[in-house]
């Protein structure tokens, strides 16, 4: 008999016979394999693939500057980004 098959045949007799521990690590492989495949993905879209703009290199942040409020780099509302919008506090 081959010998490779014997020590598979001895490998699933044992894994049978020891079921709770079989369970155990069939469950940890598997939260293992989809934890890994799961970073990979957000890895893969977020860092390894390029920007789905044209002229990426062009691409600019805008951050919102007010000292006075101790703000010295902050995001910006959609409401700070409208253009020409240059007296927003005038109600006329």
């Amino acid at each position: 008999m081959d010998p490779l098959l014997q020590d598979c045949r001895y490998a699933f007799r044992m894994l049978r016979k020891n079921l709770g521990l079989t369970i155990v690590v069939v469950l940890s492989l598997t939260i293992g394999i989809g934890a890994n495949s799961a970073v990979f993905s957000v890895v893969d879209a977020l860092l390894l693939r390029p920007l789905p703009y044209p002229q990426t290199d062009r691409l600019a942040a805008v951050w919102l500057h007010s000292p006075g409020l101790g703000i010295l780099r902050d995001w910006l509302s959609p409401h700070d980004t409208r253009a020409g919008d240059t007296k927003r506090d005038d109600p006329s």
